[in-house]
């Protein structure tokens, strides 16, 4: 399977002319032909590789629809509304197509892929990541995610039943492996001081022991406040409880 190396010229024409039409309406009629199917799964409206040169601009907005950009090679700049990323290669933005955005080449050559999907549950997926970061993903070659997303890209855009179910498992996969993805990053981020992991183990090792707070907060170098309040945060329990 090979991914098309252009949109279609109707796709082409409703992104690059005309920024403010609808997706659907420069898609071939196929995708109608399985509406049923289509009202509850994700589905694959277009696909394709773009070079955008130095400098370069690409923009649109009022798409029905999400967007998944992931950077090949070289860098750019995307602009949204009040806010602007740079995209190195691995990059991957998921994006709602309603929403104005600009991409800008910032290299000689910015070679990317670009996936355009739908389906009801979207907004589910966009919201809960939007929730924890924004939507912009380092994606390493090999990862799940990479694999999911080339799946699709070569998949391309629904066809048949079978195509619209592998299409759905395939998006389901992708999104579900970013969010996992973001989680795991935030439950780093939010790991528990080392001071806190030597108490809880001076705790288990030495439980008969009598422990002073204060005592405790001095060995440890910390406020007894903020001992018991980041020891309540990170193990469930104030200090006293856990003994």
């Amino acid at each position: 399977m090979q991914v098309t190396e252009l949109f279609t010229a109707q796709l082409e024409d409703a992104i690059m002319k005309n920024p403010h039409g609808i997706l659907a309406d420069f898609l071939p009629d196929i995708h109608n032909s399985i509406p049923e199917i289509q009202e509850n799964l994700f589905y694959i409206c277009a696909s394709g590789r773009r070079t955008l040169h130095q400098m370069e601009q690409y923009s649109f907005s009022d798409v029905d629809g999400y967007m998944l950009l992931y950077t090949r090679s070289g860098h750019g700049l995307i602009e949204v509304s009040g806010d602007s990323r740079n995209l190195e290669c691995g990059d991957m933005l998921l994006w709602d197509c309603s929403d104005f955005i600009q991409m800008r080449a910032l290299c000689d050559e910015w070679k990317v892929d670009m996936l355009f999907f739908n389906g009801n549950a979207g907004i589910t997926y966009y919201e809960e990541i939007c929730k924890i970061a924004f939507p912009l993903f380092n994606v390493s070659v090999g990862s799940l995610a990479e694999c999911h997303f080339m799946e699709a890209m070569a998949l391309g855009a629904v066809i048949t039943p079978h195509h619209a179910f592998l299409a759905n498992k395939l998006l389901t996969n992708l999104l579900s492996d970013l969010i996992c993805t973001l989680h795991m990053s935030a439950d780093i981020a939010k790991a528990a001081p080392a001071y806190i992991d030597e108490i809880r183990t001076l705790f288990i090792t030495s439980c008969e022991s009598d422990y002073s707070m204060d005592e405790l907060a001095m060995r440890f170098n910390v406020n007894r406040y903020r001992m018991t309040r980041e020891f309540s945060e990170f193990v469930g329990m104030t200090p006293l409880k856990f003994l």
